[in-house]
């Protein structure tokens, strides 16, 4: 090259140098502003109890956090992340408690007048105010299945810290919304067999297997109806939610 135009290129580099780092800028910037637009969504969502745009917000978030798993921008990706991780949480919380809310109206657990067993199989005589309850029932339920994977096919090694409860001989984690069906029943449970109770009695182990026995009983016809049923409907038709249900109980034995 001729001085004239080596001294040209000596020029332009540096120029070249300020606009891919005013490129970087303007993507980061970017990438900030579609992040905190997502967020706000997700924040108008759960304000006026909109769940449904919430957790559909919340999805595209997830969709950016995994965008952003390659990318060089240490600070981005763990900002996106501490969002996300944010977010499901509260997400998590509100429909774990509206779920809640939707278990006392059917009187959960079954343990004394169960349900009729689905929607499916309801009779025409079923009334205005239980179809509404049981749409409400399958909508949190699904809503809950987001935060579960389906392509989990097996569970954490046995000697892992904290790991999730995991049915016997199953090798998935049990999903979220079973877990949540669940906890009334363990909690009593371990207020029967716990601590001091006449009941936690090391002489009378059929006293545990019983009470778990007539629990699988009592739950066994909605389990396999109407929560498999809703399994069947998406992608965890592979999943046998009596059988999770059943697990999770035998974890407190």
């Amino acid at each position: 090259l001729g001085p004239e135009v080596a001294n040209c290129v000596e020029g332009v580099l540096p120029l070249t140098t300020e606009y891919v780092e005013a490129e970087k800028a303007r993507k980061y910037f970017l990438w900030m502003c579609k992040i905190q637009e997502v967020s706000s969504k997700i924040e108008s969502g759960l304000k006026t109890s909109s769940v449904t745009e919430a957790m559909s917000a919340f999805s595209v978030l997830r969709e950016q956090a995994d965008a952003l798993e390659g990318s060089s921008c240490a600070h981005l990706r763990s900002f996106v992340r501490s969002v996300r991780n944010h977010w499901r949480t509260r997400l998590k919380e509100k429909l774990s408690s509206d779920f809640s809310d939707v278990l006392k109206e059917l009187k959960w657990p079954l343990v004394s007048s169960p349900l009729p067993p689905s929607s499916a199989s309801s009779s025409s005589r079923t009334t205005r105010g239980e179809r509404d309850m049981d749409a409400r029932f399958t909508k949190l339920f699904n809503l809950l299945l987001q935060f579960d994977d389906p392509a989990t096919p097996t569970a954490p090694p046995p000697s892992c810290d904290h790991a999730p409860l995991v049915p016997p001989g199953h090798g998935r984690p049990i999903l979220l919304p079973i877990q949540l069906l669940l906890k009334p029943l363990l909690k009593r449970f371990r207020y029967h067999f716990y601590g001091d109770k006449k009941t936690n009695s090391k002489e009378k182990p059929e006293w545990y297997f019983t009470q778990v026995s007539t629990w699988i009983g009592d739950h066994s016809d909605f389990l396999e109806n109407r929560v498999q049923h809703i399994l069947n409907e998406g992608e965890y038709s592979g999943v046998d939610a009596r059988l999770q249900f059943i697990g999770g109980l035998l974890d407190e034995l």
